[in-house]
Order: C-alpha cells, then sequence, then structure tokens
C-alpha cells in the first residue's frame, strides 16, 4: 500500500511539474536574443532560455557535487586505512608490552 501511494504521489509531481511548465513556456514565448557585449544569440521564446539555464545550473551543480561527495569517500577510504594500520601498531604495542612485563 505504502509502494502505491508513493508511486503515486511520484506520478503527481511529474506531471504536475510537466504541466507547470508547459504553461510557465506558454506565457513566455515572447522571443528575445540574448546579448552580452558585442556576442548575440538568435532569437529564442525567454521561456526557453530561462528553462535551459536553469537546467544548465542544475547539471553544473550537480557535477560540483558528484566531484566532492567522490573527494569525501577517497578520503574516508584513506582515513579508514590509516586508522587499521594505527589499531595494528598499538595491539603490535601492547603485546610487546605485556611480553616484556611478563619477563620481568
Amino acid at each position: 500500500m505504502r509502494k502505491a501511494i508513493w508511486i503515486l504521489l511520484s506520478l503527481l509531481f511529474v506531471f504536475g511539474g510537466a504541466f507547470l511548465l508547459a504553461r510557465f513556456l506558454e506565457e513566455n514565448s515572447q522571443r528575445e536574443a540574448l546579448r552580452f557585449f558585442l556576442w548575440r544569440t538568435k532569437e529564442f521564446p525567454l521561456g526557453y532560455m530561462v528553462s535551459l539555464s536553469f537546467l544548465g545550473g542544475l547539471v553544473l551543480s550537480s557535477a560540483l557535487l558528484l566531484s566532492q561527495v567522490f573527494s569525501k569517500s577517497m578520503e574516508l577510504k584513506r582515513l579508514r586505512r590509516e586508522l587499521s594500520a594505527l589499531q595494528k601498531m598499538l595491539e603490535m604495542k601492547e603485546k610487546s608490552a605485556t611480553t616484556s612485563e611478563a619477563e620481568k
């Protein structure tokens, strides 16, 4: 039952988002050219430019997030290896300390 509710909510979210995007593109259908200093694009509907800018930012931020996650996971692996090596060294020192005390 819970899975069916999640599927229905997901479908509602997807179709609602598609409806809102279609409405946004319909409302912003005037054609504009993007100008930056001497550079100029062809004329596109304003809604497309805004949507593409949003998607570009979403892709760029996702790529940056993934690079951070990858770097953190590599650091975590390194720290775990270092921890296990330090634990082994500590165990060896404890063993040598107990054997040296036993000899006395």
